[in-house]
């Protein structure tokens, strides 16, 4: 035994150019792989999304899923004979499904996904969505603008939880309290673990049985804790439930409420041909 190693002592010491060749690219190559592990699992997911996808369409088409951190966006490659089934598809299928917008874009070097934007600011949120209706009304008499929207979204019907201020603080409960509170139960859920399905990571959640499905009696009868968690009282004891309407989201700039318009124009034109019609109007 102790000849042996000897033998491979000797042999690593004659040889010792390629033993440190070898050593240095093992450590180059692992120096390298250290950052790329999340890309490659990257890869491995979206090319595991990719042929899920592809299954589900007819030959001759080339499908191409794509989904940001939000999971709400997805793209499809489509080769047309002419330019003219672009613009004709367009009009059909840009009001197709009611949940989602359809943009149909030509495959080239243009400026932006949305060339145009009319921004509307102002500190009162009220006169802002009211002006805001005026200048929409307005784009969407013009032909040649398509997928007029705002970046507020559309209203949605909400709930508003009004707390009973004499009741809430006679037993300690604050806004605070109950938002944490329902922001647990009605939530996206908290992860707290993940499993592989081969190259595929599905997320394990913890959430309540109501947080996707529940209405205003289950809301109504929430527990809130009080007394550092020893007891709880249902919610209708310290609030009350008034109907609502709320857009989707509120954005701000540098601090005040601001309304932008996502334009879309008609045909395979450049957009930027037609920003002195806007101007116009």
């Amino acid at each position: 035994m102790e000849k042996k190693k000897r033998n491979i002592v000797e042999w690593a010491m004659h040889y010792r150019q390629i033993i440190i060749m070898v050593v240095c690219c093992l450590i180059a190559f692992g120096i390298y792989s250290l950052p790329n592990m999340r890309k490659d699992e990257f890869w491995s997911k979206f090319k595991h999304g990719v042929q899920n996808f592809k299954a589900q369409l007819p030959s001759n088409v080339l499908a191409l899923q794509v989904n940001d951190d939000f999971g709400d966006t997805s793209s499809l490659l489509i080769t047309m004979a002419t330019e003219a089934i672009l613009d004709d598809d367009a009009d059909k299928y840009s009001v197709y499904f009611p949940e989602a917008v359809i943009k149909f874009k030509q495959l080239s070097y243009n400026e932006a996904s949305s060339p145009i934007e009319v921004r509307l600011s102002n500190t009162n949120e009220k006169v802002l969505t009211g002006d805001a209706e005026k200048v929409m009304e307005i784009m969407k008499a013009m032909p040649e603008l398509t997928l007029v929207r705002t970046n507020f979204n559309e209203p949605q019907a909400t709930t508003m939880i009004r707390l009973k201020e004499d009741e809430a603080a006679r037993l300690g409960i604050t806004n605070a309290t109950i938002e944490t509170t329902l922001a647990m139960r009605y939530g996206s859920g908290m992860s707290i673990a993940n499993v592989w399905e081969g190259d595929h990571q599905v997320p394990i959640v913890l959430k309540s049985n109501r947080s996707d499905h529940s209405n205003t009696d289950d809301l109504l009868n929430e527990q809130i804790p009080v007394a550092g968690g020893l007891k709880t009282v249902p919610l209708r004891q310290v609030a009350d439930l008034v109907p609502s309407t709320q857009y989707g989201q509120i954005v701000r700039r540098n601090g005040v409420p601001t309304i932008a318009y996502l334009l879309v124009f008609e045909g395979t034109e450049k957009e930027s041909q037609r920003v002195l019609d806007i101007e116009k109007e």
